[in-house]
């Protein structure tokens, strides 16, 4: 009699979860495969059925075929190879008592086009022309309603799971809300080694993390945050540790002494951000407001921002192209509490190397648990050039530039810089300012 199998909950939801088309992120060595393995094996022995199974390599889809004869131990199931002379492919099959079939196959399109099924994509962000395979299979299980399931660890950014995780928000390094995630089409499911720890993985994290020894492969590897070619700025972890219940994205408009704001301007593409800080008695930084404006005409903004200048004892807007005329309105209006930066290589990595270091010091307090505060901050990426120029950069997307990271960056230049202009104490700023048609960012 086989014995049972002891599942974490997550493995629970996943084998439970009968979407169509299903996509994990997962950190290696958490039972990706094995998970996967056993619910293809349930589902052919629940009914007739075919199933195609994708590895990244021979050796790789040998494994998978070894987890569903584990899986189908005792129940008749027929498992054999077949060698390919021609294309050089190694087809694994296992026959089911009931008609069912499993196909391992590695990774190759013009193999893969011969078979209909239901198709499993196993380590899919390291297949050899991941394109190619996914241009020949997806259209198979739409036409026929067959199931889907793509699972893999990240692998860089630039392959065809990373694409499909981010559309899901699964390439942020954090679980998202509800677990798994559903977007009508993919059903999302993560999980890194941490979870998987908490649910009874045995596992000890330290000594893995320091036989790891390499922070780029730890976090790529065992807690799914994605990395590139550019040199990731500042990290998640660099932000979980900055992160605190006593920062808040809610801005109260009051007056009070140690308030500083950064105003990142935009128009049409990407967001408005005013960022507010309170200096703290023991030197700290705590945000104590994010405002943000969509699509907002300039002339709301500058209310919004002749506001949050009026309670605020120094500012730092950009004056890059657009933001140039507001700057100098604002600056004229409030002599010597607000500069207009300009957006150049210099004043960048200036903001960018003085944020590092305050968040790295524990001087900077950001809300907890905002995910695209979160986003933002890690968005931007450190790119250096063979003469040795550094530049600071984030890719556009639908959810912004890195704007919140910028916006705290030049509230952070302008508490740093406050010591060389008059405090807002000693300019008739008393009481507290009503300020209409702002938009709190609750995330």
């Amino acid at each position: 009699m086989t014995p049972a199998i002891h599942l974490q909950e997550w493995q629970k939801r996943y084998v439970e979860d009968t979407s169509r088309r299903k996509l994990l992120v997962k950190s290696v060595q958490v039972g990706g495969s094995f998970i996967a393995a056993l619910e293809v094996c349930l589902d052919c022995l629940s009914h007739r059925t075919m199933w195609i199974m994708l590895s990244a390599s021979d050796r790789q889809s040998m494994e998978l075929m070894e987890k569903v004869k584990m899986h189908t131990a005792g129940a008749a199931v027929v498992v054999e190879s077949d060698f390919f002379e021609e294309t050089k492919i190694v087809q694994h099959t296992a026959k089911f008592p009931n008609g069912s079939r499993i196909i391992a196959l590695p990774a190759n399109p013009d193999t893969a086009r011969g078979y209909s099924g239901n198709v499993l994509l196993d380590e899919f962000a390291i297949h050899r022309a991941a394109k190619e395979i996914w241009k020949a299979m997806v259209g198979r299980t739409m036409r026929e309603g067959y199931k889907l399931r793509v699972l893999s660890s990240f692998k860089g950014k630039q392959n065809k799971f990373y694409e499909l995780a981010k559309e899901l928000g699964l390439a942020d390094g954090v679980a998202p809300e509800p677990n798994p995630v559903n977007n009508g089409t993919w059903s999302g499911h993560w999980v890194d080694i941490h979870s998987a720890v908490a649910q009874g993985l045995n596992v000890d994290i330290d000594e893995l993390r320091r036989t790891v020894g390499d922070e780029d492969i730890w976090n790529e590897e065992f807690c799914c945050i994605p990395t590139d070619g550019a040199q990731d700025f500042i990290g998640l972890e660099l932000v979980l540790q900055c992160e605190s219940p006593a920062a808040s994205t809610l801005f109260e408009a009051e007056a009070r002494p140690g308030r500083y704001f950064g105003f990142d301007i935009a128009r049409k593409r990407d967001l408005s951000i005013i960022w507010i800080l309170d200096l703290l008695d023991d030197g700290a930084k705590r945000t104590s407001g994010v405002i943000t404006m969509a699509r907002m005409p300039f002339h709301q903004q500058k209310e919004i921002a002749r506001g949050v200048a009026s309670i605020c004892e120094r500012g730092c807007i950009d004056a890059t192209g657009i933001g140039a005329n507001l700057a100098e309105d604002l600056s004229l209006e409030f002599p010597g509490r607000i500069e207009g930066v300009e957006f150049n290589l210099g004043n960048k990595e200036r903001m960018a190397t003085a944020l590092k270091t305050d968040m790295e010091t524990h001087q900077v307090l950001l809300p907890a648990g905002e995910l695209a505060i979160r986003r933002s901050m890690q968005a931007v990426k450190k790119y250096t050039g063979s003469t040795g120029n550094v530049r600071f950069d984030a890719a556009r997307t639908d959810q912004g530039h890195a704007d919140e990271f910028w916006a705290l960056a030049l509230a952070n230049s302008a508490a740093q810089t406050s010591a060389n202009y008059v405090p807002a104490s000693e300019c008739g700023l008393v009481g507290r300012t009503v300020m209409g048609n702002v938009m709190a960012r609750n995330f």
